[in-house]
């Protein structure tokens, strides 16, 4: 010691005051072999009070030096007044006490003054902080434990000349050396305890992943990284990948103490901002553990900025080799300097990290097939509609080839219909029931270039209300009470071929925006499903409504009338192809007597002169019945019609003014004037009469229109 004050330690060097320092070493001696871990700390303190005590002193202290040996922190302290000047368990700067840490950590000596004046020149910074704290005289001895050379025990006062006799010093070295040893068995056994836990949470970890489905794997993995970052008390837990190929990263989960990760789960970074780590992690396959951005090497400058940024000063990064994969790392972090993680966690947690790399590949796998499984379902099932529509198809014949007639309103559709069939324009078929809009609508298929796919026919006056959306757009298994099975949709049916709508004036309001939104985008979701499906259909629809009296009555919206009627055809009715019944007679007593095996040789004039007599309200298909009825009740060879065609003098007396010709003759010739007889070119008469002038030729020539 430097000096001695006589007057306030002599009683304490006499044999008396040493035997019961003696007494107190041996009495704590024999407390602390049995101490258990959650002891320690309060025995070291209340051990501390009683050195106060004994010494009449201010202040006893026990110090660490961190292993950054850049901070160190009062571990266990005693204090006279109740309240210590430095902060207890908080990481100070050695640079505030330079010389003393140099005297204890480096050299491993004690030292001791009576008064701040008794320092060294070099102690300036020293005698300032001591000063600050209020301590004017002290002794700081290093104590060297079993496994530890970082602490050391302090006594001091806020006086001067409390100085300590000289025999003391190995006496409480020793206890200093006591509190050690006992803190380090503590740790010990703490980390033995941890140890074991960590152990049997990653037993229970990798059985509760053996058998997860993949729609649980994410979640589980961010609940064990929760169960990490609490365990070793962390601020975040992530699991890395680098993308293969490229130069980016991404979290693949995270768990962040703050419950915000700094950088978003699944969203691609530049590699570029770790480069040194990248290249430990991906290309050497190594680990990188930090106590601080300190500890970086000097190439890691950009990783060390950049983790800053992100409020990352300590962490550990290890790099994870799955069987089928090299590209995951895990990392473990902390906003806080010194949080290591002992180096025997290292294996396990390389363990734990191959186990969710091993699990995300195999829900992977599992997903991708899945998928292959359901599309290989979902084509099963789109060959199988198709097989089914496609016999039905067969079955109908239907076709522009099988209209029968030769009428010019008939020439006129089917010129109408060679226009728009190479197109995908979309057609509204206009007409009175049984005038043949189906077969119109399959003419234009047959000749499109989408004849080799199927064409779906959809009845929406045949549907229910309530079905008429999941059979058009299809349904997910459980969408609605009695949807026991997912069913794929009639447009995703028709993809890449052609939908007809038939008599869409039926279909209710509400599935009519559905509708307009896959004819302008070509998509939408079936039922109980938020996936968007995009389809490339072609769509014909038909109607004997007149839409512009629905739009006015609000039962049919104007913006989806507008979207069908692109490329509009009207059917003629049959009335107004009365040149055409003696031909459809004649077809369908061939089909009906062949089908019953009947011979029909003789149909009288009076019978066809009262077929085309008759308005016909059900068009040809009513004529169609009417001739099967001739047919199946005519005794002989001749045809006889069943019974008085209803209606027939009304209709005869409400028929058109004027003969359909004559009204046709004068309306060319109405047009021809105002078109001083011009046929070709824009304002000629074929443009302004929507007709090919090859057309208007021919019609101009058969209605015996000449020129004056």
């Amino acid at each position: 010691m430097d000096r001695e004050d006589p007057g306030l330690f002599a009683d304490r060097a006499s044999s008396e005051k040493r035997l019961e320092f003696e007494q107190f070493l041996a009495d704590l001696s024999a407390s602390f072999v049995t101490l258990s871990p959650a002891q320690v700390d309060d025995e070291i303190r209340g051990a501390l009070k009683k050195v106060l005590q004994f010494f009449e002193i201010d202040r006893c202290s026990l110090l660490r030096l961190l292993p950054c040996r850049t901070q160190w922190q009062v571990s266990h302290n005693a204090d006279a007044a109740g309240d210590s000047p430095y902060p207890v368990e908080t990481s100070l700067p050695v640079s505030l006490v330079p010389w003393a840490a140099g005297k204890l950590a480096d050299e491993r000596e004690t030292f001791s003054f009576a008064t701040l004046d008794d320092l060294p020149p070099e102690a300036a910074v020293d005698k300032q902080t001591l000063e600050m704290w209020k301590v004017r005289s002290g002794l700081y001895i290093p104590i060297a434990a079993l496994r530890s050379s970082e602490y050391s025990l302090g006594i001091s006062s806020g006086k001067t000349g409390r100085t300590c006799p000289e025999e003391y010093i190995p006496r409480l070295r020793l206890l200093g050396e006591l509190f050690v040893n006992a803190l380090e068995r503590s740790k010990g056994e703490t980390l033995l305890r941890e140890r074991l836990e960590f152990e049997k949470f990653t037993a229970d970890l990798s059985g509760r992943f053996v058998a997860l489905p993949p729609e649980r794997v994410d979640d589980e993995i961010r609940n064990a990284l929760k169960e990490i970052l609490e365990f070793f008390r962390i601020d975040r837990c992530n699991l890395l990948r680098f993308l293969p190929g490229e130069s980016l990263f991404q979290v693949v989960h995270s768990a962040d103490v703050s419950g915000v990760s700094p950088y978003p789960v699944g969203t691609p970074r530049p590699a570029s901002l770790y480069p040194w780590l990248v290249k430990m992690l991906s290309e050497q396959h190594g680990v990188v553990s930090f106590a601080k951005l300190e500890d970086l090497p000097a190439e890691a400058a950009t990783d060390r900025q950049n983790l800053e940024k992100v409020g990352i000063r300590s962490g550990l990064y290890i790099h994870i080799a799955a069987l089928r994969s090299s590209d995951y790392s895990l990392g473990i972090t902390s906003a806080g300097n010194d949080r290591m993680c002992p180096e025997e966690y290292i294996p396990r947690l390389r363990l734990l990290g191959e186990l969710f790399v091993h699990t995300l590949e195999r829900s992977t796998g599992e997903q991708l097939l899945r998928e292959r499984l359901e599309e290989i379902e979902r084509l099963k099932l789109q060959l199988e509609k198709e097989n089914v529509y496609l016999r039905e198809e067969i079955r109908t014949g239907q076709g522009f080839r099988d209209i029968v007639g030769n009428s010019d309103a008939l020439q006129y559709v089917s010129f109408r219909v060679r226009q728009v069939a190479p197109t995908d324009a979309t057609v509204l078929i206009l007409g009175e029931t049984g005038t043949g809009k189906g077969m119109a609508a399959h003419a234009i298929h047959e000749l499109s270039a989408r004849k080799d796919r199927p064409m779906i026919t959809v009845n929406c006056a045949a549907l229910p209300a309530n079905l008429i959306e999941s059979e058009l757009f299809g349904r997910e298994k459980g969408a609605f009470t009695g949807a026991h099975a997912r069913q794929v949709g009639r447009f995703e049916v028709a993809n890449g071929g052609t939908i007809f709508l038939d008599e869409i004036g039926e279909m209710p309001l509400e599935l009519q925006a559905k509708l307009l939104r896959v004819l302008q985008e070509g998509e939408f979701e079936r039922l109980g499903s938020p996936r968007t499906i995009k389809v490339d259909v072609r769509v014909i629809a038909s109607t004997a409504r007149d839409l512009k009296a629905e739009i006015r009555s609000s039962r049919f919206r104007e913006d989806l009338f507008y979207r069908l009627n692109v490329f509009p055809i009207s059917m003629p009715p049959l009335r107004m192809r009365r040149d055409d019944i003696p031909e459809l007679v004649r077809h369908f007593i061939d089909k009906y007597a062949r089908k019953i095996g009947r011979q029909i040789k003789t149909i009288p004039k009076t019978v066809m002169q009262s077929l085309q007599d008759y308005s016909w309200p059900g068009n040809v298909r009513e004529l169609e019945h009417v001739i099967e009825r001739a047919v199946i009740t005519s005794p002989g060879p001749v045809l006889q019609l069943a019974d008085r065609l209803e209606g027939e003098a009304v209709h005869a007396k409400e028929g058109p003014p004027e003969d359909l010709a004559a009204m046709e003759r004068e309306h060319i010739l109405r047009v021809l004037q105002k078109t001083r007889w011009k046929i070709n070119g824009p304002g000629g008469a074929a443009a302004l009469l929507n007709i090919h002038p090859s057309t208007l030729r021919f019609r101009i020539k058969k209605l015996g229109i000449e020129r004056p």
